[in-house]
């Protein structure tokens, strides 16, 4: 078995990932392009939401959690919306 993981390491093909560490950053990484985001977007709309609930600004927050939503094509219960083109 030693061997095995020898050679797929030199060939490149061993990963530390777990298949689920895998999928879930697969998935991650779908559901950005799909809504056209970066990371960094919506890492800054995290904090925006937070500063806006932590000054008790609900409109606001409100507000960020729905443009979200719409960016990502859910509604507050999780359903897809018809705004939001399905995947190829």
């Amino acid at each position: 078995m030693e061997a095995v993981k020898i050679v797929l390491s030199i060939l490149g093909l061993l990963s530390s990932h777990t298949y689920s560490e895998v999928v879930q950053e697969y998935l991650k990484a779908k559901a950005l392009e799909r809504a056209e985001l970066s990371e960094d977007d919506v890492l800054h709309t995290i904090a925006d939401r937070t500063l806006a609930r932590k000054n008790k600004d609900y409109a606001k927050s409100d507000q960020i959690r729905v443009e979200m939503e719409k960016k990502a094509g859910y509604s507050n219960h999780g359903w897809r919306t018809s705004e939001f083109k399905e995947p190829n």
